[in-house]
Order: structure tokens, then C-alpha cells, then sequence
């Protein structure tokens, strides 16, 4: 896929410990296909660069995703654990074979075409991360569009965080949403598409942007 003429690279994050879920979320069913397998074929449809971004010990989720016929899909590994996804977003960005990525969590079974071409046309010259924002200020940073010139403040930010105390949910280094906010605060800019426009534009539900974090979140979603 293209926004303003440029192609772009679609990342699959997958690297997450699923701590809650008790089990590997992307090989979950969901509407009747695994969370890996729906990933692959909404994404490979809209970038000719489309990978996962794994840990190395996922050798369950690289076996399904070299079962899925009839796509060209990459597998990188994360070069550090233990920090949470920026390092993930980072690791993709230099992975990638574009200069801008939608990154896209394996965990969001709703997000769509429609929310990737939105971001894609407001990633215009001189942004350098594109992301929804919902009313109350909340990001929704693990379904948004970054530009590769935020590698290396990204990692600079990672490590200072990483040197720091752990976050509350028990990993060590600074969450994305507040590196997005510490990004556009030193100057780099950011545009955010406001996430109930998009949802009223496109008559969707709020729960678009719904994650899986319990195994009966699947059959929540699906029915609801």
C-alpha cells in the first residue's frame, strides 16, 4: 500500500508475554481463523512489506505463520525482552524496508484497511508518527504509522528508560505512549486522528480497538 505515493511496511507485533492469557494469544481462534493467520491475510493485501516481529522462543507462532500458504511473510526476532513493545517498535523500524511502518499488535483482530489508509493519509512530509487519539487523550500507539527517523531518539529514550525503576506492570523501561508525548515535546511531530471521528465516520463500535487479553475476550468480540 502507499500513502502519498511512497510505500510503506506493515509490522505484526507479536512479541508479547500474553502473561494474562496463559498461552500464545496469536495462535487463539477467532472468527474462525487464528489471530497469526487473520493478521496475514488483512495485511498482505495492503503493503508487499509485511513481517512479524517475534521473540526468539516463539517457535509455535514462526511454525503456524510457515503454515499459512500463499504469502510472502518476514519473521525478525527482537534484539532485547523484557522492556515492553517500544522495543519491538524500534526493532521494526529498522527491520523494515520503507521509511514509514504501520505497526499493528497481533491483539487488535478489528483494525482494518480503513484505519491504515486514514493514518497513511495524514502521514504527510515532515511527520513523523501518526497515531489515534481518543478524547479523553488516550493513544492507541500499537495501531499507528511511525517513520524511521524515531529510531534513534526511540532508543535513546529506551535506554534511559531501561536504566530507570520498573513500571508498574512489572517491565523495566518507559511505556510508548509516554515516549510518543516526550517525542513531539523535543520536536518531532506527530498528528493524531481522532479516534470517535474515525469510528462515527465509518459506523464502527468502540470496541474496534478492543485487544484480547482473555481467552473469552474472542468470543466476546466476535458475537458483539
Amino acid at each position: 500500500m502507499e500513502e502519498n505515493n511512497r510505500p510503506f511496511s506493515i509490522a505484526i507485533l507479536a512479541g508479547g508475554s500474553s502473561s494474562r492469557f496463559q498461552s500464545e494469544k496469536a495462535l487463539m481462534h477467532f472468527e474462525g481463523q487464528l489471530l497469526v493467520q487473520r493478521a496475514v491475510s488483512k495485511y498482505c493485501t495492503l503493503s508487499p512489506d509485511v513481517f512479524f516481529q517475534l521473540r526468539k522462543d516463539q517457535t509455535d507462532i514462526i511454525s503456524a505463520i510457515g503454515d499459512i500458504e500463499g504469502y510472502d511473510v518476514g519473521i525478525y526476532h527482537d534484539s532485547r525482552e523484557g522492556i515492553g513493545p517500544l522495543s519491538g517498535i524500534v526493532d521494526a523500524l529498522k527491520n523494515a524496508n520503507h521509511d514509514h511502518v504501520f505497526m499493528v499488535a497481533v491483539d487488535l483482530p478489528h483494525i482494518d484497511e480503513r484505519l491504515v489508509r486514514s493514518l497513511s493519509a495524514m502521514m504527510v512530509k515532515g511527520i513523523d508518527v501518526a497515531v489515534p487519539r481518543w478524547d479523553a487523550g488516550y493513544l492507541e500507539p500499537l495501531s499507528g504509522l511511525y517513520s524511521k527517523n524515531l529510531i534513534a531518539p526511540l532508543e535513546t529514550f529506551m535506554e534511559n528508560g531501561a536504566r530507570g525503576s520498573k513500571r508498574a506492570n512489572g517491565k523495566r523501561g518507559p511505556g510508548i505512549q509516554y515516549a510518543i508525548t516526550r517525542l513531539t515535546d523535543s520536536g518531532h511531530r506527530a498528528t493524531f486522528l481522532n479516534v470517535e471521528d474515525f469510528l462515527r465516520e465509518h459506523g464502527l463500535e468502540r470496541h474496534y480497538f478492543a485487544n484480547i487479553n482473555h481467552p473469552q475476550d474472542c468470543i466476546f468480540s466476535a458475537g458483539d
